[in-house]
């Protein structure tokens, strides 16, 4: 009978036969390679550092959604607007009442023609500056009241709440052109990523967005590259992202939530020169939309959220290689996600896939999010 050590040799021997045979890829640790772990934790607090530093108040806010009635910003600027026109109103009064005290001197000074001809120029400046403040002001409560009854309407729609320009820049709160709309931080322990939106304009019903997508992932085995690859996939879509946002039903209320879907389908790029891994650029359709819930407690402290998306992707024969899918045909995906607000401008969630090609599912698991929404 072999000895307990011939044994043991004899069983590493065999195991190395058997590696070296069917070239099986050994485990591959490298100290000096930054954790994803470390990544995400360091962007976690240098995003709640920016956060309670101030450096919010900087950036515009728009994530879609926005866990809050789409009106409030609406809201908020046309009591902006009746503010402004109280304001020339008050400005207009005192112009009226310096021309209403000149009439009076102006009736003490028949005798003095000169000085009766100044005074009555003067008076003439300040009535003409009181009618055209009240002109500024009576068109600024235009404004507010036609923003106001058109606020209404989009709130009222259920079915296609936007049909014009007007209506999507009153929908999602913004309006024009807008820079940095959010930052969102995803990841779990090997992996990590950071998504932001760098722009976002209309056209017609349409919201336009452009955002990037940084991850990194450990390497499980020894030149397995897409543990990174398959995360700016699930975080966005590539490096480079295009999406397109239209409402195609929503019902809230402003006491208990709401209940919204999207039309929301995505375009990402993968470039090399910003870390793929592949020496050619790949690209990937992800024709989808979403479904999100808001419910907000009685004393509206918490306000929960969840969303599901479902959509079919279509890639380059390059992108299907890159994230590791054999197939190499397109596919449907679908993501789920909960989480709550806690401010007005930071939220937390978890999320994970819905439903795929078991590659990417498996791969996938369950992610902790973390949005700053200036």
């Amino acid at each position: 009978m072999p000895t307990r050590r011939k044994r043991l040799c004899h069983s590493y021997v065999l195991r190395s036969k058997i590696r070296r045979e069917f070239k099986t890829p050994m485990i591959n640790y490298n100290p000096n390679t930054l954790n994803p772990v470390t990544l995400f934790l360091c962007c976690l607090v240098v995003a709640i550092t920016f956060f309670f530093s101030g450096f919010s108040n900087k950036l515009y806010s728009q994530i879609l959604p926005n866990y809050e009635s789409h009106t409030s910003m609406m809201e908020h600027q046309i009591i902006k607007l009746r503010a402004q026109a109280d304001s020339i109103e008050g400005k207009a009064g005192d112009f009226k009442a310096g021309a209403d005290s000149l009439q009076n001197k102006l009736d003490t000074l028949k005798d003095n023609p000169t000085l009766l001809k100044s005074l009555e120029g003067y008076q003439y400046v300040l009535l003409k500056m009181y009618n055209d403040h009240m002109s500024q002001a009576e068109e600024l409560k235009y404004k507010a009241d036609s923003l106001t009854e058109r606020t209404n309407l989009v709130a009222k729609r259920i079915f296609l709440p936007v049909r014009s320009l007007e209506d999507a820049q009153i929908f999602f709160g913004k309006s024009g052109l807008s820079t940095l709309q959010c930052i969102v931080v995803s990841g779990w322990i090997d992996r990590g990523s950071i998504y932001a939106e760098l722009f976002s304009d209309y056209i017609w019903v349409f919201r336009l967005g452009l955002g990037t997508v940084f991850a990194n992932a450990e390497e499980v085995h020894l030149g397995d590259t897409t543990g990174a690859d398959m995360q700016r996939f699930f975080a966005g879509g590539g490096n480079v992202v295009f999406n397109s946002a239209v409402p195609l039903f929503c019902m809230q209320n402003s006491n208990y939530g709401g209940l919204f879907m999207y039309a929301l389908p995505k375009f990402g790029l993968d470039l090399p020169v910003l870390g793929s891994t592949t020496d050619k650029i790949t690209n990937n359709f992800d024709i989808g939309g979403e479904i999100h819930g808001i419910l907000i407690s009685i004393a509206q402290k918490f306000k929960f959220f969840g969303h599901i998306r479902a959509g079919y992707v279509i890639g380059s024969s390059n992108f299907y290689q890159m994230i590791g899918y054999n197939d190499k045909r397109p596919f449907g995906f679908g993501q789920w996600g909960v989480g709550c607000k806690l401010t007005s401008s930071l939220s937390i969630s978890i999320s994970g896939a819905l439903f795929g090609p078991k590659p990417l599912t498996n791969k996938f698991g369950v992610m902790l999010n973390v949005s700053l929404i200036p």
